[in-house]
Formats: structure tokens, C-alpha cells, sequence
């Protein structure tokens, strides 16, 4: 019988035939709505009317630095006058990279016949060109506005009559903050880095046990995969709400630890930001709205390739006993949890001790969404991809930053937080998972209200809104 034939047969119900490889071994196409980010996709599109990091600062040496951004090859480079640049890469003249161009005291000189741009694209000199040649008049090199923040440089590439004014991230103004640059490359698309941060289910199950063989061995891990012993190895309560109009979104991860509950809320914001909580957080203490620790963006490179490109804070709030060790962090230096970066562990102890790089890694280099089977601990990476696709589809009021216009963005509050209560458990079981479901929505709806409060009262009003509730829930469930 021809081979057309026999593919052509009917097929049986193949969901769950054992030994059923044979009908599934189709890979449909990824969702390229979400995950192409090249020039002129929607995805793509949103994502350049946004400040996007896209190096650290300590890239910019004497020596200008090839980089690639949603599919544009660039060339980030320090002045001699120290002014920051983003220029597209191959010279307006013929071609040549920009990467062998040289610093000079305002731009950047083409080695190939010494064309110079400025920063914002103007061709300040045209060597071997006859007096009143008309080039630099008629003629801009591609450039974006750049800036440098905290260690990192951002970039806008969207269209230029669209720039927003960079804004001021509330999560950075702890007293005594100090704030350190990193970034973690992944050979693969950012949809899926993003997505694992908004999957609480797995920091149970393979942070504690069962990705972790350094557990079941019996080995020391320092830090290693594993979390203080507060995350437990059961399910927490997990709950996710959408806010700021579908702008973003929060997770709320409630926890019984002994005689505590411990609510967190990680906040996502769109199209690629995300806050999330104390790190090493071990839940000793009661705690009314503790601050963010860590915040980062995912960038592409490519449909291909990313980088998480974040700020990592350290003040007494978040890091009171001087966990973290910043000379760790920079350039693939994510230091919190082993398994993190993938350039520093061989294959076989990437297979035998995976991290969240190795699974992110391994969903494919594009996660197939079609291939997925969704179960009940994905509710916060479906709602996350309804987000980016209602965003991208024009359903989202206040998806885009406003224009500049002078008067500066206003602070980019954070609903990211720790709350934990001293509330001992009640006898009955289902009366205690109800006592931690409903601290975990009550927790965030003070957090989300503290909104209505001026900036410099906005902290103060939520703890105390806390500490009433805590009482509230003592005399409730006592």
C-alpha cells in the first residue's frame, strides 16, 4: 500500500492511546501574534513604545558594542564625552559595522571612510567628500533616544513623535536602597522567561523536591535550587487578578507557615516588566507590606533569543540579613538561586540539577502553545498571554505611555509585596484554607486601594490598613 495511503487513514482518538507517539508527533507552528517581536509585528510594535533596557552600562568600554533587539542589529557605544548612543549598526555609507567604528569626543567614526555620526544620527563629517557636498544635510544615520539608569541603558525604538517621558519606578525608592544591575541571557523566546515568573505552582514542586536531586541526594546546596523552608513543598493558595485596567496583573501566593500566613503578590506589567518579592524571604516575622527585591525586563533579541535585563535591590527591608552578594550580580550573574544562568554548569550538571534556565530552555527555543495541555495551575500564564494579546489587539485602554510632555512620567506604582500574619491555624482544616484564601484577597485589595493615597502616604495607609485587617481576622477566626 502506498505510503499517502497509510497516512491518510482515519485516525483513532489519540489523546490517550498508549504507545500513541505516531499521531503526535505533528509540531503546529508557535503563536507568532505573542512571540514575533521583528520590525512591524504587534507584538513588536508594542513593545517599541516602551524605554527598553538593552546592556548594561559596564558593556560600554573604549570599544563601541554590538547588540540585536527585536530583530535590529545595533551598536550601543559611550562617547569620549561620555554621552550614551544607540545607532543602527551598519553605516548609512556602504554598509561597514559600526561594532570597528571608533570613539571619538562626539560620536562614533566609521573606520571604513571615517563617516561620523552623533548620537542622534547626524552625519557631522563626510571625509573625501568635496567641499559643499550636501550628505550631511540631506542624510540622518538610524538612531534611537538612549539613556543610562542605574547601571543599565535603555533605549527607545519606537516612533519618535510616541516617546514617553523614562519613568520613575516607585519599587526603587526604599530608604537606604542600593541598586545593582544584571542581566541573564536565554537561548530562546522571551514569552516563555516571562510566563515562568508568573507560574507559582512550580516554585513548590521544583524548587523543593522534585527538580532538585541535590535534595533527594542528600547534598549540601548552599543557596542551591532550593528555597528557605517557608516556600513548604506543598501547594500554596494561588489566586490572580488583573489590574490598572488590564495593564498588568498580580499573582496572590498565600501560605500557612506554623502559626503565620504569608501572602505575596508579584506584580506584571506590560509588555515585559515584572516585580517580584524578597527572594530569600523566610517568613520568621510578622511583615506589612514588605518591598520589592528584584525587578526585571525580558528582552528579545530575536524570536530566538532573550535576556532578562533587571535591577536587583539590597536594603534592610527586603535583605535584612545581607543575603545576596552583589559583586555576583552584571553580566550573567543572577547570584540568588543555582540553576539561574546557564553558562556556569556543564551539560551533565545542567541535566542531573536543572534550573528554571534548563525547563525555560526546554520548552522549545519557541514554546508551541498548540502542543500545550493547560491544567489548573496555568490560570496565571493564560491570563498573562490575554493580556499581551488584548494589547496587542487595541482592547486595553491604557496599554501605551502617554508622550512626553515635560512634566515627567508619573511613579509606576508597585502592587508587589509580602504580608505576613501571626493567625494560628483553627482546628478544622477546610476553615483554615478559607481563613488563607480570604487573607490572600483581603491582603491585596488594601494593597491595590492604597492607590487613592498620596505617593508620600500611599506605604503608611497600606501597613496600617494591614495591621487593622490582621486584628479583624484574629477575632474572625479565633
Amino acid at each position: 500500500m502506498p505510503v499517502r495511503s497509510l497516512r491518510t487513514e482515519a485516525k483513532p482518538n489519540t489523546r490517550n492511546l498508549k504507545y500513541g507517539g505516531y499521531y503526535q508527533r505533528d509540531v503546529p507552528a508557535p503563536d507568532p501574534e505573542l512571540t514575533d517581536t521583528d520590525p512591524a509585528t504587534p507584538m513588536g510594535e508594542l513593545m517599541r513604545r516602551f524605554w527598553q533596557p538593552v546592556c548594561l552600562s559596564e558593556q560600554l568600554t573604549d570599544l563601541p558594542h554590538p547588540i540585536r533587539i527585536m530583530g535590529e542589529d545595533l551598536v550601543a557605544f559611550r562617547d569620549k564625552s561620555g554621552r550614551v548612543g544607540v545607532l543602527h549598526r551598519h553605516c548609512s555609507h556602504r554598509g561597514t559595522s559600526l561594532e570597528f567604528g571608533l570613539l571619538t569626543e562626539r560620536g562614533i567614526r566609521c573606520c571604513y571612510h571615517g563617516w561620523l555620526f552623533d548620537i542622534d544620527g547626524t552625519i557631522l563629517e563626510t571625509p573625501g567628500e568635496p567641499a559643499g557636498s550636501r550628505i550631511e544635510d540631506r542624510l540622518c544615520h538610524g538612531a534611537y533616544p538612549a539613556l543610562e539608569k542605574h547601571g543599565l541603558v535603555f533605549a527607545y525604538m519606537g516612533p519618535p513623535e510616541h516617546k514617553p517621558d523614562f519613568p520613575h519606578y516607585e519599587s526603587i525608592d526604599a530608604p537606604g536602597n542600593k541598586v545593582y544591575p544584571l542581566s541573564n541571557w536565554f537561548g530562546c523566546n522571551w514569552l516563555q522567561v516571562a510566563e515562568n515568573t508568573a507560574d507559582p505552582a512550580h516554585t513548590s514542586i521544583f524548587h523543593n523536591g522534585v527538580g532538585s536531586a541535590w535534595l533527594q541526594e542528600g547534598k549540601p546546596t548552599g543557596k542551591g535550587t532550593a528555597l528557605p523552608a517557608a516556600w513548604g513543598a506543598e501547594m500554596p493558595v494561588m489566586e490572580y487578578r488583573i489590574t490598572e485596567g488590564g495593564r498588568s496583573m498580580v499573582y496572590i501566593v498565600s501560605r500557612r507557615i506554623g502559626d503565620r500566613i504569608w501572602v505575596r503578590n508579584n506584580h506584571f506589567i506590560l509588555p515585559n516588566y515584572i516585580e517580584i518579592g524578597r527572594l530569600f524571604e523566610d517568613a520568621t516575622a510578622e511583615k506589612y507590606f514588605g518591598r520589592v527585591a528584584f525587578v526585571r525586563w525580558v528582552v528579545p533579541h530575536d524570536n530566538q533569543s532573550s535576556t532578562i535585563f533587571g535591577w536587583r535591590y539590597f536594603h534592610k527591608d527586603i535583605d535584612p540579613k545581607g543575603l545576596g552578594e552583589p559583586d555576583k550580580l552584571g553580566i550573567e550573574g543572577q547570584d540568588f538561586l543555582d540553576g539561574q544562568v546557564g553558562s556556569n554548569r556543564s551539560d551533565e550538571e545542567r541535566r542531573r540539577y536543572p534550573g528554571d534556565w534548563d525547563v525555560i530552555m526546554g520548552q522549545r527555543t519557541i514554546a508551541v502553545h498548540a502542543k500545550e495541555n493547560p491544567a489548573s495551575t496555568d490560570v496565571g500564564v493564560a491570563m498573562w498571554r490575554k493580556l499581551c494579546r488584548d494589547a496587542v489587539r487595541g482592547r486595553t485602554r491604557r496599554a501605551l505611555p502617554k508622550p512626553a510632555n515635560g512634566a515627567g512620567e508619573e511613579p509606576l506604582l508597585s502592587y508587589c509585596q509580602d504580608t505576613i500574619f501571626r493567625i494560628p491555624a483553627p482546628a478544622d482544616v477546610e476553615r483554615d484554607q478559607e481563613l488563607i484564601r480570604e487573607m490572600g484577597r483581603r491582603v491585596t485589595d488594601i494593597v491595590l486601594d492604597g492607590d487613592r493615597f498620596a505617593r508620600k502616604e500611599r506605604s503608611r495607609e497600606i501597613k496600617s490598613g494591614l495591621k487593622a485587617l490582621e486584628k479583624d481576622l484574629r477575632k474572625a477566626y479565633a
